[in-house]
């Protein structure tokens, strides 16, 4: 497995890269005859500016600010992980969860992929 990040920076990370995907779609695209109309906005060409320097940066080396907006997202994925848990545990130093045998199957799938990657 790769580096030790929170769950939080690692989703947040994840949530950048898929966002980087719709953004080179939306700026390399093909053109629409609506392209000038909205290149002709303020707030358009802004936008283009901001989201090109954006698909070129990594999540570890956005500004704060926006890696809020992935963490928020995050934040999101971790609270639907939590209310799928059949059970849940915490302390002052740790949290538990496990899942049903429907959402264990999944989970261990998924564990064995992350090892045979680290082993390969």
């Amino acid at each position: 497995m790769s580096k030790k990040r929170t769950l939080l920076e690692a989703l947040s990370d994840l949530q950048h890269e898929a966002w980087q995907g719709w953004a080179k779609y939306i700026l390399d695209g093909p053109r629409t005859f609506v392209d000038e109309f909205r290149e002709s906005l303020t707030f358009y060409k802004s936008a283009i500016q901001r989201w090109t320097n954006q698909v070129q940066t990594t999540y570890d080396d956005l500004i704060e600010e926006d890696k809020e907006k992935d963490r928020v997202f995050a934040r999101r994925v971790m609270k639907t992980i939590i209310q799928q848990a059949s059970y849940v545990e915490s302390d002052d130093t740790s949290f538990h969860l496990s899942f049903d045998s429907g959402n264990a199957t999944e989970w261990k799938k998924i564990y064995k992929e992350l090892k045979d990657e680290d082993n390969g």
